[in-house]
């Protein structure tokens, strides 16, 4: 019995999603130069061909990675956002940056590795425009906190995010995630935050 186009269509999404799924784990694995779009394509259980019907190269898979990451990112900050409490904001922005590291551990692997190749970072803007939105969207909002040098203060918290999920990454189990993510939402409570306004 032949299938119907909206089977044919659920094959192909999960097929596009094989792909890209093993090319996650290949990048985070052996870093972005050292996968191929053979090892790609075996890892996804398809032909090397079958995978160039779906990305013309690991470049544009690479890039449909990233924008699936800005939208789930976009959506997060979209969610903070919708609090009208500003202090509230800060600390729902730490809970859902802990619970996105928890389930994308794989994602977050690749980022870090990303990172430290700088001739793939270039290429690719959105990295960078990522970072200096979300710098800029926690800048705003310490600012209608009353917060002084509200411009460092996003820059500290950037680099506690960053820094908690690189020692997650390489200690694994081993790291109290959850203890450090209760630490960090203490230090930036409304009552530790009130401290550093000019109220």
């Amino acid at each position: 019995m032949p299938r119907t186009s909206e089977q044919l269509e659920k094959i192909k999404e999960q097929t596009r999603m094989k792909i890209l799924e093993s090319a996650l784990e290949l990048f985070a694995l052996k870093g972005f130069h050292g996968s191929s779009m053979q090892e790609i394509a075996k890892k996804a259980g398809v032909s090397k061909g079958l995978a160039y019907n779906y990305f013309n190269s690991k470049e544009e898979i690479l890039k449909e990675i990233l924008n699936d990451a800005k939208k789930a990112g976009g959506l997060i900050m979209t969610q903070v956002f919708e609090e009208e409490d500003n202090f509230k904001q800060v600390q729902l922005l730490i809970e859902a940056t802990f619970e996105h590291i928890a389930a994308g551990e794989t994602y977050w692997r690749m980022f870090s590795s990303l990172m430290l190749q700088p001739n793939v970072v270039e290429s690719f803007d959105f990295v960078d425009e990522f970072g200096t939105n979300l710098v800029e969207l926690t800048t705003k909002m310490f600012k209608r906190m009353g917060i002084k040098n509200a411009k460092t203060e996003a820059l500290l918290l950037d680099a506690s995010i960053d820094g908690i999920i690189l020692h997650y990454l390489f200690f694994k189990d081993k790291y109290p995630l959850q203890r450090v993510k209760k630490e960090l939402i203490k230090k930036y409570s409304k009552e530790e935050l009130l401290k550093k306004t000019d109220q």
